[in-house]
C-alpha cells in the first residue's frame, strides 16, 4: 500500500571525527531541535555554497591582468613616478588613454 509520500534521494557516508567535535555538533543540534544528521548535512552544505562562491570570485586572467595594471598605476601615483596624474574623465575612451600612460 503506497502513502503518496516519497522519500529524498540520500546517501549514507560515514566520517571519523574526534570525539569531542562530535559531542560540540550534537550539542548545537539539540539546542536547535533538529538530527545531527540534519545540522551536519545543512552546515556542510552552508560550508561548500561559500566556498563555490569563493571560486566565482576570482577573475580571470584579463581581468587580474587590468587589476594588476590598475594597482601598479596606483603605486607610481603615489611614488610621483607617473608624470601627470591627472585623468580626463570627459568620455571612457579618454580615460583609458590618461590612464594607461
Amino acid at each position: 500500500m503506497e502513502t503518496g509520500i516519497t522519500k529524498p534521494n540520500k546517501q549514507s557516508v560515514s566520517f571519523r571525527w574526534s570525539p569531542e567535535l562530535v559531542e560540540k555538533l550534537k550539542k548545537i543540534a539539540r539546542q536547535q531541535n533538529r538530527s545531527f544528521s540534519n545540522f551536519t548535512e545543512t552546515i556542510l552544505s552552508r560550508a561548500v555554497s561559500i566556498m563555490d562562491q569563493a571560486e566565482e570570485d576570482v577573475p580571470n586572467a584579463t581581468t587580474a591582468a587590468a587589476i594588476n595594471e590598475a594597482k601598479e598605476h596606483r603605486k607610481k601615483h603615489k611614488a610621483g613616478l607617473s608624470g601627470d596624474s591627472s585623468i580626463d574623465t570627459s568620455s571612457v575612451d579618454a580615460m583609458i588613454r590618461t590612464t594607461l600612460r
